[in-house]
């Protein structure tokens, strides 16, 4: 049985966002240095020239940064992405102290 969701993606071409969100997974999995274009490449398969296209969209975004000359580019997360995922972070780190702290009051012991 299909969610509600499934079904209403059907039909849609959602190959670019995925492509999108494994781009910037493979570049957090890399490090702060950042990401060349050939290991991107390696990573995904796609030809340069179209792996180059969706990356300038990705910067274009204010996903993706990049860093270094043309020759020696380098690809990595946006400072608008880290924030958004330091923001997510503290937003769940508010949530498990605030049932800490409901759990301790309720048996007056520390989680």
């Amino acid at each position: 049985m299909k969610s509600k969701f499934q079904s209403s993606i059907i039909g849609y071409n959602l190959k670019p966002t995925r492509l999108a969100l494994d781009l910037l997974a493979f570049m957090v999995s890399q490090g702060v240095e950042g990401t060349s274009l050939k290991q991107l490449g390696d990573h995904t398969g796609i030809p340069r020239a179209s792996l180059h296209r969706y990356l300038q969209v990705l910067v274009d975004s204010g996903w993706v940064d990049t860093v270094g000359g043309q020759k020696s580019m380098l690809w990595k997360p946006s400072n608008h992405f880290i924030k958004l995922a330091f923001s997510y972070r503290n937003a769940v780190r508010e949530q498990v102290e605030a049932i800490g702290s409901e759990f301790k009051d309720l048996t007056g012991e520390e989680l």
